[in-house]
C-alpha cells in the first residue's frame, strides 16, 4: 500500500503554506493524484438560516388597525383631492388679511436711501501705524454727508440735526412727510377747540347710575390707533365737546395727536411730532387757552406748543445744567402764566412762561432725590402735593419757598417709590397715591397739617421695566371714583379697573379689542369716554356703543 505524501513542514514543525500556481508552473505542475482528489472533493453544504418574523404585540396591532381605519376614512371624504384643490388656489387668497386695528393710526412709508459708495473703512490707529501720521478733519469737508479722505463718517439723522432747546415750528419737528397735509390737518383741528362744555357729565350721576353707565363702555375696532412711536408715558384729553382730541407722550420724546372723529383721514386723525429726546412724563392742555398744550420731558425741557401759531417753544430749561440730576419730571398749571415744574434733584420750580427759559426762578427743595409728580389744590392754588422716588408724599405751601428750601406742611409715606399723588378734583380734601409697594392709598388732607389714612388698597403695581408704572387718576368730576391700569387678566384679555373710595371694584373694563395692559388713562371732563395708552404706542378709546 502506497504511503500518502505528507506536506513539507517548516522548521517549526507547522504545515507549510501551499505554493501558488505561478510558483509551481500553473495547472501543468499539479500531479494527477492531486487533480483526482480535487474532483472527488465535495464542497461543504451551507445551511440556510431561518429568519424568524418579528412578533407583533396586541398594542401594535391595534395601532396598525387604527391607521388603516383612518386611511379609509380620509379616502371616504376625499381629503386628498381637497388638499390638491387648495394648493391650486392663489397664494393671495390664502394669506390672512391683517386686522384693521393693527394698521390704523400714524404710519410713515420708509424709503431706503442709497448707500454711498466709498473706500472701505480704515482704523485710525492702523493708518497712523502705516504712515506715521494722525488722520485729521480737513477744513471745508462736509463730514456729515459721507466720505472724506480715507475715513467714512455717518450721516446725521434729521431728528438729531434739530436743536430741541430752541423754538421750532410744528413742521420742523413733524415726524411725517408733507407740510401741506399737516397745515390742512391743523386748520381743521383748531376750528372747534374753543367750545368747552360747562356741564358735569357723568359727575352729576349717583354712584349706582354711574356704575351702570360705565358698565356699557366698550372698545370698537376703529377706536384702536397707533398714536406714538414707542411706549406711552402720559396722556391728556382736550375739554372740547365738539372735537374729541387726545394727546400722548412716549418714551423716545414723541408727541402724538389723535383727532378721534377723523377716521377717514390719511393717518386716521393722528399726527406725530418729535420735540424731545427723552421720555415725556407729563402732557396737558392749557386751561386758559385751549389751542395750546404743554409737555415735560426727562431731557430737562418744559415746552409749549401753540396750534394757532404752529410753534413749539421752550418755557423752562435745565439742559445746560451741570447737575447729574438735571431733568424735569412733571408740571402743574396754576394760572395763565405760572406753572410748577418738578425736577430730578428733588426740587420744584415756579416757572413764569413770560420770562426767559434760562432765567432765575423760585425753587424749593422738597426732597433729596427726584420729584415724580406735582399737583395743585383745586381751591388753594398755593398748596401743592408731590410724590417722590423715596416714597414720601408731601404737601407744601409755595409761598414759603425761600432760599432753595421748602418746609412741608405734612407728609406720609409708602414703603417704596411713589409714582403719583393727586388731589381730589373738587374739594381737594383727599390725596390719591400709588407706589411700587403694591398699594394704592387715599389720605384725608382736609386738615393739611394732619393727614389721615382713609384707604390702603392692595394692588399689583409691579409693571416691570417694559410697562409704564400705574398712575391712578380721579374722575375729573367726582371724588368717589378712581381708575387704574391693572395686571389682571392674561395676554390677549386685559382689563382696566374702576374703584370706589372704599376700595371696592365698581367695574372692570374689558373687551375683545382690549388685548394689552393700559397703564396710562385719562377721562374727558364732561363727555362720556375714557382713553388708555399702551406700551406699543397705541391709544384705546372706551365709550358706550352708539
Amino acid at each position: 500500500m502506497e504511503k500518502e505524501e505528507m506536506p513539507e513542514s517548516n522548521l517549526n514543525g507547522n504545515e507549510t503554506i501551499p505554493k501558488s500556481e505561478e510558483e509551481t508552473g500553473g495547472e501543468e505542475a499539479v500531479t494527477p493524484k492531486r487533480r483526482q482528489s480535487r474532483k472527488n472533493t465535495k464542497e461543504p453544504s451551507r445551511k440556510k438560516l431561518k429568519v424568524e418574523e418579528p412578533q407583533i404585540s396586541e398594542y401594535e396591532k391595534l395601532i396598525l388597525k387604527n391607521i388603516e381605519e383612518r386611511k379609509k376614512l380620509l379616502e371616504q371624504f376625499n381629503i386628498k383631492q381637497a388638499k390638491e384643490n387648495l394648493k391650486a388656489l392663489s397664494p393671495a387668497v390664502l394669506k390672512p388679511k391683517p386686522s384693521p386695528s393693527h394698521t390704523r393710526g400714524f404710519r410713515i412709508k420708509r424709503e431706503r436711501s442709497p448707500v454711498p459708495v466709498g473706500p472701505p473703512r480704515r482704523s485710525s490707529r492702523l493708518i497712523e501705524r502705516e504712515t506715521g501720521m494722525t488722520p485729521v478733519k480737513v477744513e471745508g469737508e462736509d463730514y456729515s454727508e459721507g466720505v472724506a479722505g480715507d475715513l467714512v463718517f455717518t450721516k446725521l439723522k434729521k431728528e438729531e440735526m434739530v436743536d430741541e432747546t430752541k423754538t421750532h415750528s410744528l413742521g420742523d419737528v413733524y415726524a411725517g412727510k408733507g407740510d401741506e397735509e399737516l397745515t390742512v390737518f391743523l386748520a381743521k383741528l383748531k376750528s372747534n377747540l374753543g367750545d368747552i362744555g360747562s356741564g358735569k357729565g357723568m359727575g352729576s350721576l349717583p354712584l349706582k347710575d354711574f356704575q351702570k353707565k360705565i358698565s356699557n363702555f366698550n372698545i370698537s375696532d376703529e377706536h384702536v390707533v397707533k398714536i406714538t412711536k414707542d411706549r406711552i408715558y402720559s396722556m391728556a384729553v382736550h375739554p372740547s365737546v365738539l372735537r374729541r382730541l387726545v394727546i400722548a407722550g412716549d418714551r423716545k420724546g414723541y408727541v402724538g395727536l389723535w383727532s378721534v372723529d377723523e377716521s377717514d383721514d390719511l393717518h386716521n386723525g393722528c399726527r406725530v411730532f418729535y420735540p424731545h429726546r427723552d421720555p415725556i412724563n407729563c402732557v396737558s392742555f392749557d386751561k386758559f387757552n385751549h389751542s395750546k398744550f404743554y409737555t415735560t420731558s426727562y431731557d430737562g425741557l418744559f415746552k409749549r406748543a401753540d396750534l394757532e401759531t404752529g410753534l413749539f417753544e421752550v418755557m423752562y430749561s435745565l439742559s445746560g445744567s451741570k447737575s447729574q440730576r438735571s431733568w424735569t419730571s412733571f408740571h402743574a398749571q396754576k394760572d395763565e402764566h405760572i406753572f410748577y415744574v418738578g425736577r430730578g434733584d428733588g426740587r420744584v420750580a415756579v416757572v413764569d412762561t413770560r420770562q426767559n427759559p434760562d432765567g432765575n426762578t423760585v425753587v424749593g427743595k422738597c426732597y433729596d432725590i427726584s420729584v415724580k409728580t406735582v399737583d395743585i389744590h383745586p381751591k388753594m392754588d398755593h398748596i401743592i402735593t408731590t410724590s417722590s422716588r423715596t416714597g414720601v408724599v408731601g404737601i407744601f405751601d409755595i409761598r414759603k419757598f425761600s432760599g432753595n428750601k421748602a418746609a412741608s406742611l405734612s407728609t406720609f409715606s409708602h414703603k417704596k417709590v411713589c409714582h403719583s399723588a393727586f388731589f381730589s378734583p373738587l374739594s381737594g380734601d383727599y390725596v390719591l397715591s400709588s407706589s411700587a409697594d403694591d398699594t394704592i392709598q387715599i389720605h384725608d388732607v382736609s386738615k393739611l397739617e394732619k393727614p389721615a389714612s382713609v384707604l390702603s388698597l392692595k394692588h399689583n403695581n409691579f409693571t416691570g421695566r417694559w410697562i409704564t408704572p400705574f398712575r391712578p387718576i380721579w374722575h375729573p368730576q367726582r371724588e368717589d371714583v378712581f381708575v387704574s391700569g391693572s395686571m389682571r387678566g392674561f395676554t390677549g384679555n386685559r382689563v382696566i379697573e374702576a374703584f370706589s373710595v372704599d376700595g371696592s371694584v365698581l367695574h372692570t373694563f374689558q373687551g375683545d379689542n382690549l388685548t394689552t395692559i393700559l397703564p396710562v388713562t385719562a377721562f374727558h371732563p364732561t363727555l362720556e369716554f375714557l382713553v388708555g395708552g399702551s406700551s406699543s404706542g397705541k391709544a384705546y378709546l372706551l365709550e358706550e356703543p352708539k
